[in-house]
């Protein structure tokens, strides 16, 4: 075969082999972007209109559907606010609000029924915990002895992020305030972006020229990876994202944020956060709880290595002299060697029902002691209440 000819044949090899690795890096591009390692622009903005209508100028957005008039889930142990104040109240994301299983089984009604209390439930789905410390401080109506601070330990990378879209792919319109630390070490509201249509079409195409206290163009070396030509290239540059790293090292995707030295500081803002809530529910008059909730991951990880990915947070916040509950030890402990996913659903790892049922048995041991309980008076209630009390 004459030079020509050879030349013409490893270019085509080459050709075949780039369009391959091309085909099979589009594919997986697509499965980063399910998982929020590459960045996929939103494309539709019909209901926009929709979205200006139920957004909330503080918070971002707010529980809605099965909410009483108080905006607490609704508690069919004590569904009525005004007949039955609340004694406790919760606040926090979707584990708190126990998202995926129903109002009878989620822990702040079975809670209620343990204590003999209204438990009032003022979680809402995909917050940080700045949003639910802002929900906390808006809510001037909710007069309960106990308030709770329930902190999912995947927060702590929530609390560095204004656009969620950018954590979660396929969410719309999900703005959200954060806070920063000042020069003295205090916290600094960053409010939701109050935007035209116009102007939010050109946030989603270049969210880092509008969002200027997002962590998350850091990650990506001051800008957003998105998957265009080559996808080889696009493949590549993710090779450094911490969600790839993570999985890896076989650790929860948020793992490294809970570095003392971590470029995003989100583990001195969740502390000063965290922080706030107590002393400000104190200055109330009222006992506050920070309870720890770790995921489905975080149980995992410690039954393999016996420590907690979170450990910083709680060491930080003993400093300050607060005694956050940690119910990941009870949990396992009440678990004991059944499967985790026994108490978690199938499909965002939420805890389901037996879940929730262990949740709430571990902080009415916390509180009972904390709360006027209301005696169980009649037949039916004392036969629930019995029938909540947990055995392994």
């Amino acid at each position: 075969m004459d030079k020509a000819k050879k030349v013409f044949c490893y270019s085509i090899i080459i050709l075949i082999n780039f369009c391959c690795l091309e085909g099979i890096s589009y594919y997986l591009g697509k499965y980063l972007e399910n998982k929020g390692v590459l960045y996929k622009a939103q494309e539709t903005f019909d209901d926009f209109e929709n979205y200006l209508t139920n957004r909330h100028p503080v918070l971002g957005w707010v529980p809605k559907g099965d909410v009483d008039e108080t905006g607490s889930r609704i508690i069919p142990a004590f569904p009525d606010p005004l007949r039955f104040p609340a004694c406790v109240s919760l606040y926090g994301d979707s584990f708190t609000w126990a998202a995926e299983v129903d109002n009878e089984q989620a822990w702040s009604n079975v809670l209620s029924l343990l204590l003999g209390c209204r438990v009032a439930n003022y979680g809402g789905g995909g917050y940080g915990t700045d949003q639910a410390f802002l929900r906390f401080k808006l809510n001037t109506q909710d007069k309960s002895k106990v308030v709770i601070m329930g902190f999912l330990t995947e927060n702590i990378f929530r609390n560095v992020n204004q656009f969620r879209n950018l954590l979660y792919p396929n969410h719309r319109y999900a703005l959200k305030p954060r806070f920063i630390l000042n020069s003295d070490g205090d916290l600094k509201l960053i409010p939701v972006p109050n935007i035209s249509k116009n102007e939010y079409m050109l946030l989603v195409k270049e969210p880092e020229r509008y969002l200027k206290h997002e962590y998350f163009f850091l990650e990506d070396f001051g800008h957003l990876n998105c998957l265009e030509f080559p996808y080889i290239l696009s493949v590549l540059k993710c090779a450094t994202h911490f969600y790839i790293l993570a999985k890896i090292a076989g650790k929860p995707s948020y793992s490294d944020f809970y570095q003392m030295n971590h470029k995003s500081g989100s583990l001195q803002v969740t502390n000063k956060i965290l922080i706030k809530f107590y002393k400000d529910a104190i200055h109330e008059g009222r006992i506050p709880i920070v309870v720890i909730l770790p995921t489905y991951d975080d149980l995992q990880y410690y039954k393999k290595h016996q420590k907690w990915i979170f450990q910083n947070i709680i060491n930080l916040l003993n400093k300050d002299g607060v005694e956050p509950l940690n119910v990941g030890e009870d949990m396992l402990q009440m678990i004991g060697e059944r499967n985790l996913n026994e108490f978690f659903t199938d499909t965002t790892n939420h805890l389901n029902a037996e879940g929730n049922k262990i949740l709430a048995n571990i902080v009415y041991k916390k509180i009972k002691g904390k709360v006027n309980c209301i005696p169980a008076k009649n037949a039916g209630l004392r036969r629930a209440v019995s029938a909540l009390s947990w055995t392994n």
